[in-house]
């Protein structure tokens, strides 16, 4: 068992997190308080998450809208960009076709649609009917670890096959 490829999903400018106007605009807004505001701007400061890498999709960010979407529809646009995006990268650097995929593991907390992620990429990309597919969602960050240890004990039981896991977070529907 072993990791072949990875890949991040990379930010493009509309989706780019622009912090100076980005922390301005739940002000202006009329969101939080100016007190919420500087707590949760000095909380992401420290966070050590990316100031320039962070992407927010369009729907939600502020510096783009002042309407916020957060319905089905638009989570669904950003998982299928995310996903698509990103197993698109990893079978073309890996030289692999989507029909080579035996196992398919997916992760995501807080956007867990029915039918699943799982069977959003099976059908996205055209998959094998006879992939075995999981979806973990629903348990944050945690599941990255949790869906690696799927990951061993599959390719453990299943010695030879191909297992694509793909972790991420849909912030849409936050």
């Amino acid at each position: 068992c072993q990791i072949i490829q990875q890949h991040l999903v990379l930010s493009t400018n509309p989706c780019q997190l622009f912090l100076p106007a980005s922390a301005v605009a739940p002000i202006v807004l009329q969101c939080v308080s100016k007190e919420k505001h500087e707590f949760v701007s000095k909380i992401f400061l420290a966070s050590g998450i990316s100031t320039t890498r962070t992407a927010v999709p369009a729907c939600i960010q502020p510096t783009l809208t002042t309407e916020p979407k957060t319905d089905l529809n638009s989570a669904q646009a950003e998982c299928k960009m995310v996903y698509g995006q990103v197993i698109s990268e990893v079978l073309r650097k890996t030289g692999l076709q989507a029909t080579d995929i035996d196992i398919l593991i997916t992760n995501t907390s807080i956007y867990c649609p029915t039918p699943s992620i799982a069977s959003l990429v099976i059908n996205m990309f055209k998959m094998r009917e006879d992939v075995q597919a999981y979806h973990m969602g629903g348990m944050g960050c945690a599941f990255g670890v949790v869906g690696l240890n799927l990951v061993r004990d599959m390719l453990t039981a299943h010695p030879g096959k191909i297992c694509l896991f793909v972790s991420s977070e849909v912030v849409t529907s936050a």
